[in-house]
């Protein structure tokens, strides 16, 4: 089973293998989670963090 940090994981995975996925998606509802044992303590992981970020942003996602 999966933990708290894992999103960062899924989310590089599913932007790698099916980048156009997410335009059939109306709606995501996901709680991310930073921090050093969340999957977001290295440089290579916040590079993870900033493509999430920007792959959601594409496709017309924003946090509220």
């Amino acid at each position: 089973m999966a933990g708290e940090g894992c999103e960062w994981t899924a989310l590089d995975h599913l932007a790698r293998r099916h980048p156009n996925l997410l335009g059939r998606v109306r709606q995501l509802n996901i709680e991310l989670h930073f921090g050093m044992g969340l999957g977001t303590a290295t440089a290579d992981d916040m590079d993870k963090v900033l493509s999430t970020i920007q792959l959601l942003d594409q496709h017309g996602f924003r946090p509220w």
